[in-house]
């Protein structure tokens, strides 16, 4: 029997299944939905409810795909119940380069027939309210067992079990401008065949080393969580976007 997990990895290739392209941010939910095996209450019918995808732009402002809306959230979002899996959901951005939070909640519909056990740290969703597990239960209904079930205000309070956040950032507006300028200072400007020295002289090829080197330290700087330096390099490009406008 194996325990629920919710995950966006990809099992083949070991890394983040998130993806950016044409401005379109494509998140997959690798989650072990179809467990062949699953603990009480965790298989792929009983994620009939409560599922959502929650992501925090750069300026901080949050977009919220709910399984729940129009009641909650800013779009719909379905659930693991009678769909195919892996699941994708794509999120088209105008926001630009900057960092990017992903937040993703699954939760199985309480059911009363199933085995709840503390030591999994089991969370269920009835009638629309989050409970969590206090003691080993079979049959006690939630809303009127508060000896064996307790309330859970927040879905930001459920185990690394039902929710995991991934910090991911989006560098395109620099590569794209890094490509024009680099095509700018050795074609556009005449620059093909001159000397090195030339070459940077040109302010454009300057700033084209510039991002590429801001670039090319963002995904170092990931690695060690400095989110900081992250974000002062991803600054700094936009700066030398804005100044051409490409």
């Amino acid at each position: 029997m194996a325990n629920f997990q919710i995950s966006i990895t990809n099992p083949t290739t070991g890394l983040s299944d998130i993806t950016d392209s044409n401005d379109i941010l494509t998140i997959v939910d690798h989650s072990n939905y179809d467990e062949g095996s699953p603990e009480a209450g965790h298989s792929q019918t009983d994620f009939d409810a409560f599922r959502k995808l929650r992501i925090t732009l750069p300026s901080g402002t949050t977009y919220l795909f709910s399984s729940e809306y129009p009641l909650d959230g800013d779009i719909t979002l379905a659930v693991p119940n009678g769909a195919i899996l892996p699941m994708s959901t794509s999120y088209s951005y105008t926001t630009g380069d900057g960092k990017y939070i992903i937040e993703l909640f699954a939760l199985p519909t309480w059911g009363g027939g199933y085995s709840y056990e503390v030591s999994t740290a089991p969370y269920v969703v009835h009638l629309g309210v989050i409970y969590k597990c206090l003691r080993d239960t079979v049959g006690d209904t939630p809303a009127t067992s508060p000896e064996d079930w307790e309330v859970v205000s927040s879905m930001d309070s459920l185990t690394t079990k039902y929710q995991l956040t991934k910090n991911v950032t989006i560098t395109s507006d620099m590569a794209e401008t890094w490509a024009r300028l680099v095509y700018n200072a050795n074609c556009v400007n005449n620059k093909i065949g001159c000397k090195f020295e030339e070459l940077l002289r040109d302010p454009q090829w300057v700033d084209a080393v510039r991002l590429c080197l801001a670039q090319e330290a963002v995904p170092v700087l990931m690695k060690v969580d400095a989110w900081t330096e992250v974000a002062t390099n991803i600054n700094f490009g936009k700066i030398i976007t804005d100044k051409y406008g490409l």
